[in-house]
């Protein structure tokens, strides 16, 4: 018995989760650090760069959160 004689395949469009934190919308960005920067520490700093350098049309911002230095 193949699989088609169990089943009906249907392409359909799912919703997108939102996340939310502090009932406010967020997105998470992951990555995983290999090579000659392996420590996170470097490249968190090396893409807060990047990401300070992001132009947004009007009045919109990006925050970037940072742990607290103990």
């Amino acid at each position: 018995m193949s699989l088609s004689d169990l089943v009906t395949v249907e392409r359909t469009q799912v919703d997108r989760s939102i996340y939310h934190k502090n009932l406010m919308p967020v997105v998470y960005v992951i990555g995983d650090v290999a090579g000659a920067k392996e420590s996170p520490v470097y490249a968190i700093l090396e893409m807060r760069k990047k990401i300070e350098a992001i132009s947004l049309p009007g009045d919109i911002t990006l925050p970037v959160l940072r742990p607290h230095p103990i």
